[in-house]
């Protein structure tokens, strides 16, 4: 399941979480790492209408969005998990037990 930030506007997110959430724009590699890490991964895929901006909460979802098959632009951003988690309204599967 996949969890998304929502903002006011369809698009402008990568600058929103920046502004709004000190995110900082990250390569594809260094997102990998950090997630492995347990740090927070945000990425922002551009799509014909709307940007969407997932929560990269484990390396399988990580996965999804680093598909190499998935030629649509993304940014990928770094940020303060906590925060992102509230965001994305993010609930970790052990609490749902």
């Amino acid at each position: 399941m996949g969890y998304y930030v929502e903002t006011c506007d369809s698009s402008g997110k990568v600058q929103w979480l920046i502004d709004n959430h000190d995110a900082e724009i990250i390569d594809q590699l260094e997102a990998g790492v950090m997630v492995l890490a347990g740090l927070g991964v945000v990425c922002v895929v551009t799509n014909p209408t709307f940007e969407a901006a997932g929560f990269c909460y484990c390396i399988e979802e990580f996965d999804r969005f680093a598909n190499f098959d998935d030629l649509r632009p993304k940014v990928w951003l770094s940020m303060d998990r906590v925060k992102l988690e509230e965001l994305s309204d993010y609930t970790p599967v052990e609490a749902t037990n």
